[in-house]
């Protein structure tokens, strides 16, 4: 899909479903990891969110804060 629709940026964000058990409905870290490095190699910006960041859209690009 990122490569189909070209985002800026794509979060990867299905990691921290804290009510969800670990590999059900939640990924693991590891996976997460994983997923991160496939964007790396297809040269793709991602990011990985977790808990409590927060992140500002400047209209140009991505601040993470």
């Amino acid at each position: 899909a990122a490569k189909k629709l070209a985002p800026h940026t794509t979060f990867i964000v299905h990691l921290l479903e804290m009510g969800h058990p670990v590999d059900r409905w939640r990924w693991s870290f590891e996976r997460g990891r994983g997923v991160k490095e496939i964007f790396d190699q297809e040269k793709l910006d991602s990011c990985i969110p977790v808990w409590g960041e927060k992140f500002l859209w400047d209209g140009e690009k991505l601040k993470s804060i």
